[in-house]
């Protein structure tokens, strides 16, 4: 179900699995300010690619200050418009992040935090310990305007393997346009957020990725389609 990252349809497509993709949110930019310029912070740090055009929109010059990501994929993307990520997190988990990040980072530096307006503060909260924070949210997701109405009828008829899901946006959404079968779901999550949404409906995620990232959700659809003895 995720839209497009290259590494999961690559990992699909290696194993054979037929991937129908259904994109279930929409990033869209918000209006975002920062309190100081840009050049008064050590660092910034992107938990998202996409976070980044939203934010060089509107922040045009980040080259004197030090870049930091979570995750590959966030770091291609950062390295295609022009950057080069100073730290690359494992990908595993914000909190993960944040402590992998203190290892570098110098106590007391101050670090601008962009992020979507839905994410967890379990990072921010931990990085906060050590580093003087400051979060701005630069975009949100939406429901598209455009669903595949075919891909919803498969899930609808138990026409599938399992629904890959890596926001808890994506799950609501879905949830959003499900009239039957709800509680017989087969979801695969990226993560512990968006497991825990999944739980609220009363379903019990199928598979849980313990690499926060789509590689780790791709591996764990394998290994879920083919359990290991």
């Amino acid at each position: 179900m995720p839209e497009g990252d290259d590494i999961f349809l690559k990992i699909m497509n290696s194993f054979g699995v037929k991937v129908v993709e259904a994109p279930l949110i929409e990033v869209k930019a918000i209006d975002f300010s920062i309190p100081d310029p840009v050049l008064e912070f050590d660092w910034i740090i992107f938990t998202s690619k996409n976070a980044l055009k939203p934010f060089l929109k509107k922040v045009s010059d980040i080259k004197n200050t030090k870049i930091a990501v979570i995750g590959n994929s966030t770091a291609e993307a950062l390295k295609n418009i022009g950057y080069q990520a100073d730290f690359i997190g494992s990908g595993h988990s914000g909190a993960r992040f944040a402590e992998e990040f203190k290892e570098l980072a110098t106590s007391g530096d101050r670090v601008l935090l962009a992020v979507g307006k839905l994410a967890s503060n379990v990072m921010e909260n931990s990085l906060e310990q050590d580093f003087i924070v400051h979060r701005v949210d630069v975009y949100e997701t939406t429901i598209p305007r455009n669903i595949n109405l075919k891909a919803i009828a498969k899930i609808e008829s138990d026409d599938y393997g399992y629904i890959a899901v890596s926001s808890p946006s994506a799950v609501d959404n879905l949830m959003l346009h499900m009239k039957n079968n709800k509680e017989r779901l087969r979801f695969v999550s990226i993560g512990t957020v968006t497991s825990a949404q999944i739980r609220r409906y009363g379903i019990e995620p199928s598979g849980e990725a313990t690499n926060q990232n789509y590689k780790g959700l791709a591996e764990t659809i394998v290994s879920t389609i083919n359990p290991q003895p």
